[in-house]
Formats: structure tokens, C-alpha cells, sequence
């Protein structure tokens, strides 16, 4: 690899020029750690344009081939190491006793174990790189473990953060999850529910939707802005807007709908959300 290339700019948002589908896609799979902000400083910008700690994983070859989620007969806790309970659920940060530095997230299901193997089922099915990776499943003294790719922290954290908002990372957290609705949506999906505290970032900036093993289905007559959840959307966006700098000023691209009229405003986005379809919101 060329040490000397430069790093992929800051992603374009989704509302400037016609190569913003093209290029926000390219950049958001290279996408940059984001940082926390610092308690006791100035209130940062919150981007998606810093610079990785560490390589991007490896991908898979042939990208349209999900491989089945591993069933291992043993005690997660003998491959992993508990570090601290997250999220006010039982999910649990944990890392690899062979390799400390690499970090999953492990749920402790309690339920069936017909319906933990339903859950393990509907997201191989679902996979998509808008939702986390489930890696593998436990089974060990009649509970059943799902082991997660880690995520960081939620939108329902950033909001509750010093965090400002600018429009790129606007744009880099809404494609991701009008992406993962529309591929849910070709299955004849939708989510059971969506929220900030149910979109989260991963180490390199990756946005990803929880709760895709838990989407149902539905017929095609009742997919609307209320069952995919572009509603909900709409009032995370409304919230994640009003996390802007003080005169802050969105680019005159943002403020003017794109000639081909395939995607919102900034300013009118939660309004739009409410009245396209997603195909009118990702359409180039």
C-alpha cells in the first residue's frame, strides 16, 4: 500500500452533486475514527473524518455471499473475557483472551432457545452492512450467547454529548440507515422499532442499526413512512440538526434540493422523510 496517498477526505454529504451516492458508499466503508469529545473543553464538531487507530477489516471476497453464523457448544467466557456490562441490557464489552485488542459485544439471551436459533436465523438472512455483524452463537448451561462486532456508542449518546453536529456527519449517519430500511424493506421487512439509542457507531466510524434480528414481516400494502420507520428517522435527524454550532450555516447545496430532486434538503430532511418513499430518498 502507498503510505504516501493521501486519506480519503471528510464524505461528501448526500446532498451535493450527482457522484454523491457513488462516492459518500466509497467513503463511509474507509470511514475515519470519530473521537469523543473531551468533558472539560470546547465543544468539538462531530465528523467522520478522522484518521483509523488501526486497519479496517478485511473483506470478504465475494461480498454477496453471507457466510453461516458459527454454533459453538462451550462456555463463551472461556474464549472471551468480560470487560464491562453496556447499554443497560444484558450485553457485555468483551475481549478476546487470545488477543486483548480485539473487542466484541456478547448478549446473554433470555429466551427460548427455539427463539434464540430464530434470531441467529433471521439475521443471517438479513445480513447487511448497515446492521452489526453477528459473529457467533453461543450454547452453553441452557442459555444461549450472541457474540457482535462492537460498537462504541449510540446517536442517543452523541445527542447527550458536547458534541456539535455538522452536515457531513448528518449525511454520513442518515445513508447508512436509509440503506439498511431499503434492504429490509426488498425482504419485506421493516424494523420493530428505531430510535437514537438504536443507531451506533463502530470503532472506525461505521454506522450501524440495531435490532434487525427482531424486524418483522409485513405485506408490501403496509409499508409506509410509520411501519419503516422513516418517521422515526425523521425525529432523529430533527434532533441530531438542532446539535449544530451556534450560526452554523448549511452549504447552499444543502439548502437547495438537487436537480434531480432524488434526496431532501438539510433544512426540510425530517419533513421529507415523512413524505418520499425510500426509493425518491436514494435514488441518484
Amino acid at each position: 500500500m502507498d503510505t504516501n496517498q493521501a486519506h480519503p477526505a471528510r464524505p461528501r454529504t448526500m446532498w451535493l452533486g450527482p457522484k454523491r451516492k457513488r462516492d459518500l458508499d466509497l467513503e463511509i466503508e474507509q470511514a475515519s475514527r470519530s473521537r469523543p469529545c473531551p468533558s472539560d473543553s470546547q465543544p468539538e464538531t462531530f465528523t467522520a473524518g478522522s484518521p483509523l487507530a488501526r486497519p479496517a477489516p478485511i473483506q470478504r471476497k465475494n461480498p454477496n455471499v453471507v457466510p453461516k453464523i458459527r454454533q459453538v457448544d462451550e462456555d463463551p467466557w472461556l474464549t472471551y473475557e468480560s470487560t464491562v456490562q453496556i447499554f443497560g441490557r444484558p450485553i457485555f464489552l468483551a475481549r478476546l483472551r487470545s488477543n486483548k485488542a480485539e473487542l466484541v459485544n456478547i448478549q446473554r439471551l433470555e429466551k427460548e432457545p427455539s427463539s434464540a436459533e430464530s434470531l441467529v436465523e433471521t439475521m443471517h438472512q438479513v445480513a447487511h452492512r448497515s446492521f452489526p455483524n453477528l459473529l457467533e452463537h453461543y450454547r452453553h448451561g441452557g442459555q444461549d450467547f450472541l457474540v457482535w462486532e462492537a460498537v462504541e456508542l449510540s446517536v442517543g449518546q452523541v445527542l447527550g454529548s458536547r458534541c456539535s453536529i455538522d452536515e457531513g456527519a448528518l449525511a454520513a449517519i442518515v445513508w447508512p440507515v436509509l440503506k439498511g430500511i431499503k434492504h429490509l424493506r426488498g425482504q419485506g421487512r421493516v424494523l420493530a422499532t428505531m430510535s437514537a439509542d438504536t443507531i451506533f457507531l463502530t470503532e472506525s466510524g461505521i454506522v450501524k442499526i440495531a435490532g434487525a434480528e427482531h424486524s418483522c414481516q409485513i405485506d408490501a400494502t403496509e409499508m409506509d413512512a410509520a411501519t419503516l420507520k422513516l418517521m422515526a428517522l425523521a425525529d432523529v435527524v430533527q434532533s441530531l440538526m438542532t446539535r449544530s454550532s451556534p450560526g452554523t450555516k448549511w452549504s447552499p447545496e444543502a439548502q437547495s434540493l438537487p436537480e434531480a430532486q432524488s434526496l431532501p434538503e438539510a433544512q426540510s430532511l425530517p419533513e421529507d422523510l415523512n413524505r418520499l418513499s425510500v426509493d425518491e430518498l436514494l435514488r441518484v
